[in-house]
């Protein structure tokens, strides 16, 4: 009978083992896959800034463009 009970305390020791391998494995999986989406995220928002920062260049190198022009149309016409 001892050793009945040793042989289940042993199965019940792998098993918590084998369960907190599984969790522990679980946790890792899930905190991948924040990881993930937050790097997904972060290219996401980089990309939009670098979108707005050409947009603004854009405008301002436009507008400097309109300016030196209108300079330049007032030198020309006065």
């Amino acid at each position: 009978e001892d050793q009945s009970y040793l042989s289940t305390a042993g199965l019940r020791s792998a098993f918590s083992a084998e369960e907190e391998r599984w969790k522990a494995e679980l946790q890792r999986e899930t905190l991948r896959q924040q990881e993930d989406r937050m790097k997904a995220r972060l290219r996401c928002s980089l990309w939009k800034q670098q979108e707005n920062l050409r947009r603004l260049e854009t405008e301002e190198s436009s507008e400097g463009l309109r300016l030196r022009l209108q300079q330049l149309d007032s030198l020309l016409t006065h």
